[in-house]
C-alpha cells in the first residue's frame, strides 16, 4: 500500500563545510501521504474519522473516501447514494451506533450506514428552518442519543434521529465550527466570542465569554479543561476553560501563524495545533512549549504550502495522527520506535547521500564512506569534511586495528597511522578493496572484488614482495572465487572468507583455503555472501536469498537452518549483520531492519512506519560502537539505534474482512445472485454466509486495522471442516477457494506484526448448501422413484409381453398383406417379362412385313391392327413395370418442352373409336391453341390414358365425357368429366391408394388392377403437380390435374415436333438407307445366345443375309462356342439358364483371348439399373425387348465398323508408332498388343524367334493367337512379327549411322534383299531413302 514515506525532523546546526551530518536524535514521526493518485476523491480533506473497525473515512470536496489500509472505496451523490445531496463534505461524525453523520456544504445533513452501505438524507427535518439544504460544519451526539448539528449562520439544532424531527434550535449568526461532548455529557461549542455549554441535567444553555473568537475547541479530560484556539491577526491565542474553577485561563503558546483551524490532544497530553499555511505545532506534555513540525513528506526542509494548511487533526487509538490538508491530501504521522536517522544534506552541488561504510574510531572520530565522493570525517569538529588524500571513489570498508586505520576503496587500500591522513600510504592503487582484517597472528588480510585475496605479515606489509596472493588461477594458492565480500576471524583464531561462491576457511596446515564444497558438501549450494558473522560456535551468512545459520563442529560446518520470507523475513536480501548485547542478531535488508532471536528463531521487522527511513541499504555497510549502538548505511543516509531502546510493543492488529467475491462477482450489500441476497450487511458485519451449491468459487479479501503498513504484517487462516492446520499467507491479504465442496465450514483468520503476538481470530461461518440431488428429500425421492421404476418395469414388462403377442399377430397379418401385395406386383412384373418375348416375336415380324412388303389394303389393315394392339399391350406392360419403380422411388422423368394441347389432342383422338363404339358423346375443349410445358410425354400419356380409360369404363352408353384443357393463373388444368356411375366421398378419398377398387353391384363385372390411379398420382407428383377427384354417386366424376406453367411462354413452338406424337409407333426409320450394311462385313461372324428358340430363329433370319450366324441356347454353351470360333460380335439375352448374359459378358471380357469381342445384351428388363449393370461388365450395347429389327441391324453394323477402326489403330501402332506409350490397365486388348510388341522387341536379334516361341510366351494356342492378332490388327502372326522388326529398323536408321545391312542384322533379318523388299512394302520407300524422307517431312511441317 505504501509508496514513498519520509520523515520530519528538526535541524540543529549546519556548518559551512561541503556536507553537514545531522545529529542522530530520534525523530518523532514518519510521514506518509494519501492523495488522489493513491485513491482519494480529492486532495482537499476537511475531516478524517474512524469507524468501528478503525477504517478511515475522509471528507473531501469530491465526496467521501473510505480506506481499509489496502483499497479505497467512495461515496458520491448519484443513483447508488441518492441520500447524499452534495459531494462537498464539511465534516463527519461517528455516533454510538457506528453510523456516520455527514455535514455538507450546501447539501445539508445525511447519515451513512456502513453496515448496509446506504446513505439517508435528513434535510426534510429542517425544512421549517431553511428553504434550502444548510451548510453543516459540526456534528456531535448527546448522552440521550440526540444529534447536535452546527451550521454556518443557522445556529445549532438538536435532532431526534429516530423521529427525524428537530427538538430544539439555538440561533446564532456566527459559524459553529465544532461541537464536543465532555466526559460529563455536557455539550460544548463556540460561536463568535462566546463559549457555550449545554448542561443536560439542568437542560439549559450557559454562555461564557471566551475573550476572543475561538475557531475550535477540544476537551482535556485529565486536566479537566476545554482548550480553545484562535487568532489575533498572526498571533495564536490559546485559552482554556477550567471546569473546576469555571474560569477561562490565558496561555501563551508563542506561536506565530495565520488562521488556526484545527486542534487535538494526544495520549501524552500534548496539544496539536494546525494552521492555515504555517503548518503543524505540537506542545510538550505540560503544554508550555510548542515546536513546529515540518509536514512536508518529500525529504526537503522547505515547507510546501499544500502540506502546511492543516484543516483537521485526528489521532487514532494506535497513536497514528491523520491530518487533513488543503490540496495536499491526508498526511499520516507514524510514531518512531527509537531509530535515529541521519542524512547528508546536499550543498555546493554535491548530491551523493549514500553511506557505504561507517566507523567511529577509538579516539572518537567518525568516518563515513560514500558511493562516489570518497571519505568524510569530523576530525576537526567543524562538521564532516572530505579526506582529500583519499581519492574519490566508492569506500567499501573502514577498518581500525590498534592505531592504524585502513580504508578499502575502489582505487586501492589506504593506511593511515593515528588518523593522520597527511602521511597516508596507498597500496594496490587500481584494485577494488572490499574487506580488510588483521587477525590474532598479526597477519593482514585484504580482500578484493576481482583480484582475489592478499595476505602478509603485518610487520612487513610495506614490502610488496612479501605479500601472498590467493587467486583462482594460482596453482600454489588457489581460490574458488576472486570476488571477496567479507573476512572474519572466530574466537579460535580461524579465518573465514565470504565470497561470491560461498564460504571458505583458511587451513593453517596446507596454508590454503578449504572450499565451500569441502566444508559443506551438498548441504547447501554455493551462493553469494553479502556479509558473514561469527559468534561462539555459530556462523551466519547473509545472502541475497536469506539468512543461513551454520554450526562449527571440529572444523566442519553443519547447516542448522535457512531463513527466508516464509520464515518471517519481510525482505530476504540480507545486506549486513550485527549482534547486540543480548546475542540477538540485527539484519539490514534492502528495505528493512530486522531483529532475529536465535533462541526462538523469531523475526521482528522494522520498516518506515517504525522510523527506518533508509530507501535501500548497502551490502556490508554496518558498524557497532563501544556502547553497543548499531549503525546501518544506505542510499540516503545512516540509521542508528540502541537495540535495547527499540520498542517491541507492537499493536496486535484486528483482522477485518473487506471484500467477498463469489464466482468472480464482487458482492456488495443487497446484490442478488440467482435471485437470492447473500450479503444483507457489509461483509465485516456478517458472521455467516449461506451459499448455493453452484456458488462454490469463493474469494475473501481482508485487512488489519492498525494502519502500520501492509509490508510487515503476516496473515494465517484455517478452514475448519476442510483442514485443521493453519495456513500461513505471509503478507498476502486474500484467500480463494475453488470448487469448495458443499457443507458447513468455519473460516478463521488472524494476523501478526512480529510473528509472535497473533490477533484474535476472526471467524466467518460458511454454509454451502448441498445440491438438490444430494439432499435428504432427494434421497427419499430417489427411493420412491426406484420403487416406482421397479413397479413400472414390472408393469411395462407385462404390458410389453401382451403387446408383443398382439404385435406378432398384427405383424403376421401385415406380412401376409405385404407378401400378397408383393406377390401381385412380382407376378405382374414376371408375367410382363414373359409377355415381352412373344410380343417381340409378334411385333418385330409384323413391323418388318409392313416395312418391306406391299400388301393389299385389307391385309395391311389387319397387320396394322396386330401391330397397334401389340404396342398397346407393350405400353401396359411398361406401365406396370414403371409403377413398381415409382413405388420404390426409382422412376425418373425424361422432361422436354412440348405443346401440351397438341399432345392432349393426340391422346383424345386415340379414344375416339372407343367413344363411337360405346355411343358416348366425347368432347375436347381448350381455352388456348398451344401451351408450352416441360413434361415427360411417355409418363404423361400413361396418366391421361388411365384417366380416360376409367372414364370410358364407368360411363354407360349414351353418356358424356368431356376432356378440357384450361391455362389460367400460372397453371395448366386438365379436367376429365364423365356422366358415369360415380362414387361416394369415402370411396373417392381412397381411389389413389394402391390396389384399391370400388366394390359395388355396378362395378362387379368391371375388371381392373387397382394401380392405374395410384401410378398416375406418383407421376403427377414427380411433375410437381396435383391430382384430385370429385364424384357424386349416380351423377358422375371429375378428375382434375393441376400443373405449373412457366412464366415465360415465349418459346417458339415450331421447334417441337410438327408431325404430331404417334401413339402407335414407338420408333420409325424414315429411310431404308439407314439400314445399309457394308457388303464387306459379310465375312463377320455373329453369335446369338438366347434360351428362347423363336428369338434365335428370328434373329438368324434377320442377320444371316449379311453375316455368318452361330447359335447357343444358354450362357455355358455360348462360352464354349466363343472359345472355339472367336466370333466378331455376340448378341446375348440377359435372362438365361445355367449362365445369364451378365456372367457371360464378364467371362468374355476377362479372358485375353476373347476380350476384344463386342457384346450386345438383349433383355426384357427396361430399367436403367439393369442397363448400367450390363454396361459395367463391358457390354458395348444394350437392346430392350421388343426391339425394332432395323435398330438391331444398325447397331451390329456400327459395332463392326468401330472394330475396323480399332483394328486400324492397332495396326498403325504395330507398324509405325513408338513403343513409349503405356496402355491403360483397364484395356486388355491394348495391354495384349503392348505385350506382344514388347515380346518381339525383346527377341529382335533372335533368329529362332517365331510363331512357336510367341505361342509359348503368350500362353495361347496357335489358332487362338492367330485369331486374336488377326482380329485386333488384321495381320497374321508372321506379318505381325515382321512389322515390329521393321518398325525397330526404322528407329535405328533415324537414330544412328549404321550400314543398312547391319541394321537388317540388328532387327533379325539374315537376308538383306528380303529386308529391303519388306521395308519398302511397309514404309513405301527404300531403307536408304527413309531418313531423307522423314527430314523433308519435318521441314515441311
Amino acid at each position: 500500500m505504501r509508496t514513498v514515506l519520509f520523515t520530519c525532523w528538526l535541524f540543529f546546526s549546519l556548518s559551512s563545510s561541503a556536507f553537514s551530518f545531522q545529529n542522530t536524535n530520534a525523530e518523532e514521526f514518519t510521514i506518509d501521504v494519501l492523495n488522489v493518485r493513491r485513491g482519494l476523491l480529492s486532495n482537499y480533506v476537511t475531516k478524517v474519522i474512524s469507524d468501528e473497525y478503525n477504517f478511515k473515512y475522509f471528507a473531501t470536496e469530491g465526496g467521501i473516501t473510505k480506506f481499509d489500509g489496502y483499497d479505497f472505496s467512495e461515496y458520491k451523490p448519484g443513483p447508488s447514494f441518492q441520500g447524499l445531496e452534495n459531494e462537498n463534505i464539511e465534516t463527519l461524525f461517528k455516533d454510538r451506533d457506528h453510523k456516520i453523520w455527514i455535514g455538507t456544504k450546501g447539501g445539508g445533513l445525511s447519515k451513512l450506514d456502513p453496515q448496509k452501505n446506504s446513505i439517508k438524507s435528513y434535510n426534510e427535518a429542517f425544512k421549517d428552518y431553511s428553504e434550502k439544504p444548510m451548510r453543516v460544519i459540526a456534528i456531535n451526539q448527546s448522552n440521550d442519543g440526540n444529534i447536535w448539528v452546527g451550521t454556518w449562520g443557522n445556529g445549532v439544532f438538536i435532532l431526534d434521529p429516530q423521529l427525524e424531527k428537530v427538538l430544539d434550535h439555538f440561533a446564532f449568526s456566527q459559524p459553529v465550527y465544532n461541537i464536543i461532548n465532555d466526559q460529563f455529557w455536557n455539550i460544548w461549542f463556540v460561536s463568535g466570542n462566546q463559549l457555550m455549554k449545554y448542561d443536560p441535567s439542568e437542560e439549559r444553555l450557559l454562555r461564557f465569554s471566551a475573550g476572543m473568537n475561538p475557531n475550535n475547541l477540544v476537551e482535556d479530560p485529565v486536566r479537566q479543561k476545554i482548550w480553545m484556539i484562535g487568532n489575533a491577526q498572526k498571533k495564536v491565542i490559546l485559552h482554556a476553560f477550567d471546569q473546576e474553577s469555571q474560569k477561562i485561563e490565558n496561555h501563551n503558546p508563542a506561536i506565530t501563524a495565520n488562521f488556526v483551524k484545527s486542534i487535538a490532544l494526544d495520549p501524552q497530553g500534548r496539544l496539536w495545533i494546525g494552521s492555515w499555511g504555517d503548518g503543524l505545532f505540537i506542545s510538550d506534555s505540560e503544554v508550555e512549549n510548542f515546536k513546529k513540525v515540518n509536514t512536508n513528506p518529500h525529504s526537503t526542509l522547505e515547507e510546501n504550502i499544500n502540506y502546511s494548511i492543516i484543516l483537521s487533526i485526528d489521532i487514532d487509538e494506535n497513536g497514528i495522527a491523520w491530518l487533513g490538508t488543503s490540496h495536499g491530501g491526508a498526511l499520516i504521522l507514524y510514531p518512531n520506535k527509537g531509530f535515529d536517522f541521519s542524512s547528508i544534506t546536499a550543498q555546493e552541488g554535491i548530491i551523493d547521500r549514500n553511506v557505504t561504510s561507517y566507523l567511529i574510531s577509538k579516539s572518537g572520530v567518525t568516518y563515513k564512506g560514500t558511493l562516489t565522493e570518497g571519505l568524510f570525517s569530523n576530525r576537526d569538529n567543524f562538521g564532516y569534511q572530505l579526506v582529500e588524500t583519499v581519492n574519490k571513489s566508492k569506500v567499501y570498508t573502514i577498518y581500525e586495528w590498534e592505531d592504524y586505520l585502513f580504508i578499502g576503496t575502489g582505487l586501492g587500500m589506504y593506511v593511515a597511522k593515528a588518523g593522520d591522513f597527511t602521511k597516508v600510504q596507498r597500496f594496490f592503487p587500481y584494485q577494488k578493496i572490499t574487506t580488510i582484517l588483521v587477525d590474532s597472528k598479526e597477519r593482514l588480510w585484504v580482500g578484493t572484488q576481482q583480484s582475489g585475496l592478499k595476505m602478509v605479515d603485518f610487520n612487513t606489509y610495506t614490502d610488496v614482495s612479501s605479500w601472498t596472493t590467493f587467486e583462482e588461477n594460482n596453482p600454489d594458492h588457489p581460490l574458488e572465487n576472486n570476488r571477496i565480500s567479507q573476512i572474519k576471524e572466530d574466537d579460535q583464531g580461524r579465518v573465514w572468507l565470504g565470497t561470491f561462491s560461498g564460504v571458505n576457511r583458511y587451513d593453517e596446515g596446507s596454508r590454503n583455503f578449504k572450499t565451500h564444497t569441502e566444508l559443506l558438501g551438498e548441504q547447501w549450494d554455493p551462493n553469494i555472501i553479502n556479509d558473514l558473522f561469527v559468534t561462539d560456535d555459530k556462523l551466519y551468512l547473509g545472502t541475497p536469498n536469506g539468512l543461513v545459520a551454520l554450526s562449527i563442529k571440529d572444523d566442519e560446518l553443519i547447516v542448522d537452518d535457512f531463513f527466508e520470507k516464509s520464515n518471517g523475513l519481510m525482505n530476504d536480501f540480507i545486506c549486513a549483520i550485527e549482534e547486540d548485547k543480548s546475542k540477538n542478531l540485527w539484519l539490514s535488508t534492502t528495505t528493512t531492519v530486522t531483529k532475529f532471536d536465535p533462541d526462538s528463531r523469531n523475526f521482528i521487522n522494522y520498516d518506515r512506519e517504525d522510523g527506518v527511513l533508509i530507501n535501500s541499504f548497502h551490502s556490508g555497510a554496518s558498524f557497532k560502537d563501544k556502547s553497543g549502538k548499531i549503525y546501518f548505511g544506505g542510499s540516503n543516509g545512516l540509521v542508528g539505534f540502541q537495540p535495547e531502546a527499540i520498542t517491541e510493543e507492537f499493536s496486535v492488529p484486528e483482522v477485518v474482512l473487506t471484500k467477498m467475491t463469489v464466482n468472480n462477482q464482487v458482492l456488495h450489500v443487497g446484490d442478488e445472485v440467482n435471485g437470492a441476497i447473500i450479503l444483507e450487511n457489509s461483509i465485516q458485519n456478517t458472521p455467516k454466509i449461506n451459499l448455493d451449491y453452484s456458488q462454490n468459487h469463493l474469494s475473501l479479501t481482508f485487512a488489519v486495522n492498525d494502519f502500520f503498513g501492509p509490508d510487515n504484517v503476516s496473515y494465517a487462516y484455517q478452514l475448519k471442516g476442510m483442514n485443521e492446520e493453519w495456513v500461513y499467507l505471509g503478507t498476502l491479504n486474500q484467500i480463494s477457494f475453488t470448487g469448495l465442496p458443499w457443507g458447513d465450514y468455519e473460516l478463521l483468520l488472524r494476523a501478526s506484526r512480529n510473528n509472535q503476538d497473533w490477533s484474535p481470530e476472526r471467524s466467518l461461518l460458511i454454509s454451502i448448501q448441498a445440491p438438490p440431488w444430494l439432499t435428504w428429500y432427494a434421497f427419499v425421492l430417489y427411493a420412491l422413484l426406484a420403487l416406482g421404476i421397479v413397479l413400472l418395469i414390472r408393469y411395462i414388462s407385462l404390458r410389453q409381453a401382451k403387446l408383443r403377442a398382439e404385435l406378432q399377430i398384427i405383424q403376421i397379418e401385415k406380412d401376409k398383406e405385404h407378401e400378397l401385395n408383393e406377390a401381385k406386383i412380382t407376378f405382374f412384373t414376371n408375367i410382363s417379362h414373359e409377355f415381352r418375348t412373344p410380343l417381340t416375336l409378334i411385333l418385330s415380324p409384323v413391323t418388318e412385313l409392313l416395312e418391306h412388303f406391299d400388301f393389299k389394303e385389307s391385309v395391311k389393315e389387319k397387320l396394322l391392327l396386330v401391330e397397334s394392339n401389340s404396342k398397346r399391350m407393350l405400353r401396359l406392360i411398361n406401365q406396370l413395370l414403371d409403377f413398381r419403380k415409382s413405388e420404390h422411388g426409382l422412376l425418373s422423368l425424361k422432361l422436354s418442352y412440348s405443346d401440351f394441347v397438341g399432345f392432349a389432342k393426340e391422346v383424345y383422338l386415340s379414344f375416339q373409336s372407343l367413344a363411337a363404339q360405346k355411343k358416348i358423346e366425347y368432347h375436347f375443349e381448350s381455352n388456348v391453341d398451344q401451351a408450352a410445358l416441360e413434361f415427360d410425354r411417355d409418363q404423361m400419356e400413361i396418366v391421361l390414358c388411365n384417366i380416360l380409360s376409367n372414364a370410358f369404363k364407368y360411363t354407360k352408353q349414351n353418356g358424356v365425357i368431356t376432356f378440357t384443357i384450361l391455362v389460367e393463373s400460372g397453371e395448366l388444368q386438365v379436367k376429365v368429366n364423365d356422366s358415369g356411375i360415380g362414387m361416394s366421398k369415402e370411396e373417392a378419398a381412397k381411389v389413389f391408394d394402391r390396389f384399391y377398387q370400388v366394390q359395388n353391384a355396378e362395378t362387379s363385372n368391371l375388371v381392373g388392377s387397382g394401380i392405374g390411379l395410384a401410378f398416375s398420382k406418383n407421376i403427377i407428383d414427380l411433375h410437381e403437380g396435383e391430382i384430385s377427384i370429385e364424384s357424386e354417386k349416380g351423377k358422375g366424376t371429375q378428375v382434375l390435374i393441376r400443373l405449373p406453367v412457366p412464366v415465360d411462354q415465349s418459346e417458339d413452338l415450331s421447334q417441337f415436333e410438327e408431325e404430331g406424337w404417334d401413339l402407335i409407333a414407338d420408333f420409325k426409320i424414315s429411310q431404308q438407307g439407314d439400314l445399309k450394311i457394308n457388303q464387306s462385313q459379310k465375312a463377320a461372324t455373329i453369335l446369338i445366345a438366347d434360351d428362347h428358340e423363336d428369338i434365335r430363329k428370328y434373329l438368324r433370319g434377320l442377320l444371316e443375309n449379311e453375316y455368318h450366324v452361330l447359335e447357343a441356347e444358354d450362357g455355358v454353351a455360348a462360352l464354349e462356342l466363343i472359345n472355339q470360333e472367336i466370333p466378331d460380335v455376340i448378341i446375348s439375352d440377359v435372362m438365361m439358364p445355367r449362365m445369364d448374359g451378365i456372367q457371360l459378358c464378364q467371362e468374355v471380357k476377362k479372358q485375353i483371348t476373347t476380350s476384344h469381342i463386342p457384346v450386345i445384351l438383349l433383355t426384357a428388363r427396361s430399367s436403367v439399373t439393369y442397363e448400367m449393370e450390363g454396361l459395367k461388365t463391358g457390354a458395348e450395347d444394350y437392346i430392350t425387348k421388343p426391339f425394332n429389327p432395323g435398330i438391331v441391324k444398325t447397331r451390329v453394323s456400327n459395332i463392326l465398323e468401330n472394330r475396323n477402326k480399332l483394328r486400324e489403330y492397332f495396326l498403325n501402332k504395330v507398324r509405325f508408332e513408338p513403343d513409349t506409350q503405356a496402355a491403360p490397365e483397364s484395356d486388355l486388348d491394348a495391354q495384349f498388343i503392348e505385350k506382344a510388341i514388347q515380346l518381339v522387341n525383346d527377341n529382335i536379334q533372335n533368329e529362332e524367334f517365331g510363331i512357336d516361341m510367341m505361342v509359348d510366351e503368350l500362353y495361347m494356342s496357335q489358332s487362338t493367337l492367330f485369331r486374336k492378332i488377326k482380329s485386333l490388327t488384321g495381320l497374321s502372326i508372321t506379318a505381325f512379327i515382321r512389322s515390329v522388326r521393321l518398325k525397330k529398323a526404322a528407329q535405328i536408321i533415324l537414330e544412328s549411322n549404321l550400314k543398312l545391312s547391319q541394321v537388317a542384322f540388328e532387327v533379325g533379318f539374315n537376308d538383306y534383299k528380303h529386308f529391303k523388299k519388306s521395308f519398302q512394302q511397309q514404309f513405301n520407300c527404300l531403307p536408304s531413302e527413309y531418313k531423307q524422307k522423314i527430314v523433308e517431312k519435318a521441314k515441311e511441317a
